[in-house]
């Protein structure tokens, strides 16, 4: 008999137990119906570029309830890269408007042709919120006739520049880009993009933040975000294209959660060797190099130096030293060295893999080549990069540049300390256009700059669904005690 009336409790008491999830799936639905974004209808947006310092977007429509909060959605396009918002001022009277800003300048330095999600999110004062589509929008401005030339694998943003001359820069790069990414083992590369600028004056003014001594002895011809797929440069150089572009196919091939961090002189020897291919231009610029015997250990080239004097022996070093790596084990053994790393093993574990010894003893090789003195070794040595703190998703990460002929070949180059970075300049803002200005419909080969994307909306379930439930258990939980005392 107790037997019996304890398998009815039991069966009660799921049943109870049944209906609760009912009652809460049932709470739930109707939570998600009333939290869930409503779609504008009617939406006027509208937004101007102010190149290298910042994005306004504006939007008008109607929405019939009194407006409580009025936030920006905003998410550069990109690989790992995130949502962010911010509260922003708007106006409601016969319609509602707001106000949202992008700002492309450091610290948080986006480069002129990033492409941006943008959405605006409206809360009532009785918690309705209204949203509008997503946008895309385009980190180039009105001001300079801006030009295209894509295909599937290249798109080159230019202005000031003649086109034939570009037309053939996009015909060379794009034909050398298969046998840089079967070297460095990454498949499906996607469309990378370049924005080229006619000369150094105008990359300084809308690029990123660099010294005052990098900028007075012409260092940087462009900088790489792997993040974006993206480069940005001073002249249409063909080297240079190909430099900043090895760059982002580098970091693609670095894209595991425990990958180890590359040292520049790997980043850097790579790009620098790829620009034409060969170790001829590479021995030609290391041979006086060699002779003055001023030749840092690769173990201390973690990082590109700061000072003038050192930092085109830097580039030109490791880029002999991957040229000897490519000329004798082969253009994948780069590859192997960068699948190791982004396997999580360290430089100098990586290198007893691919090449057979640590970092000093492949270097030591190498040196043996130019009878240069050996180093010693540096087996408990810490690998800086590695235990650098990883990089947080969605903020852009400057690559170092491109260094020009110039700083390479120059005879007088003088110690010099870095000066402290200044702003970036940039033009003077113009007036907030009218809500229908129209903007400049770009080739069909791209997404246009400013058109609707696809919405990504999460529902809100209500805290009171959660209580609900718990007072449902409760009861169970009492009923199930009052069956088996009495």
């Amino acid at each position: 008999m107790t037997n019996s009336r304890t398998l009815r409790v039991i069966t009660q008491s799921l049943t109870i137990v049944l209906i609760a999830a009912f009652a809460l799936v049932s709470l739930n639905a109707t939570s998600i119906s009333a939290q869930s974004p409503r779609p504008i209808d009617n939406e006027v947006v509208t937004h101007n570029v102010i190149l290298g310092d910042s994005i306004t977007v504006w939007i008008e429509t109607e929405i019939d309830a009194e407006i409580k909060e009025a936030r920006f959605w905003v998410r550069p396009h990109g690989r790992d890269t995130i949502h962010s918002y911010s509260y922003v001022d708007f106006t409601q009277d016969t319609s509602v408007r707001g106000t949202g800003e992008i700002d492309v300048r450091s610290p948080s330095y986006f480069p002129p042709g990033t492409i941006f999600d943008v959405r605006f999110e409206f809360t009532t004062v009785e918690g309705e919120i209204y949203t509008s589509k997503t946008y895309h929008v385009e980190h180039i401005d009105d001001a300079h006739d801006w030009r295209r030339i894509s295909d599937e694998r290249l798109e080159i943003i230019y202005y000031g520049i003649n086109d034939r001359a570009i037309e053939n820069l996009h015909s060379r790069t794009t034909s050398r880009l298969p046998e840089i990414s079967a070297a460095l083992d990454v498949d499906d590369l996607p469309q990378f993009r370049a924005v080229i600028f006619p000369n150094l004056r105008e990359l300084t003014l809308h690029g990123p933040t660099i010294s005052q001594a990098a900028t007075r002895g012409h260092y940087f011809g462009g900088f790489a975000y792997d993040e974006y797929d993206l480069t940005i440069m001073s002249s249409p150089s063909h080297q240079t294209l190909i430099h900043e572009l090895t760059h982002l196919i580098f970091g693609r091939a670095l894209t595991s959660p425990y990958a180890t961090s590359a040292p520049a002189w790997l980043n850097e020897g790579n790009a620098s060797y790829w620009e034409t291919g060969s170790r001829s231009e590479a021995l030609r610029r290391f041979r006086p190099i060699a002779r003055s015997g001023n030749v840092t250990e690769f173990a201390a080239m973690n990082t590109v130096p700061g000072l003038h004097r050192d930092i085109s022996n830097f580039y030109t070093q490791s880029t002999d030293f991957i040229a000897y790596l490519i000329e004798n084990y082969g253009p994948d053994s780069i590859g192997k060295l960068l699948s190791e790393l982004n396997a999580g093993e360290d430089i100098n574990g990586a290198m007893q893999t691919v090449y057979g010894g640590s970092l000093t003893q492949i270097e030591n090789r190498w040196r043996d080549e130019w009878d240069l003195r050996s180093v010693s070794s540096v087996e408990t040595e810490v690998d800086i990069q590695k235990d650098l703190p990883p990089t947080i998703p969605g903020l852009p990460t400057v690559k170092t540049g491109t260094l020009e002929q110039s700083a390479i070949d120059s005879p007088q180059l003088k110690p010099e300390a870095t000066p402290a970075p200044q702003a970036t300049v940039a033009p003077e803002p113009t007036a907030a256009p009218p809500p229908t200005v129209v903007f400049p419909t770009p080739p069909p080969t791209r997404v246009p700059y400013f058109v609707p994307g696809p919405d990504d909306e999460w529902p809100q379930v209500k805290p009171s669904a959660i209580i609900v439930f718990l007072l449902l258990g409760l009861g169970v939980m009492a009923m199930m005690y009052r069956r088996f005392k009495t």
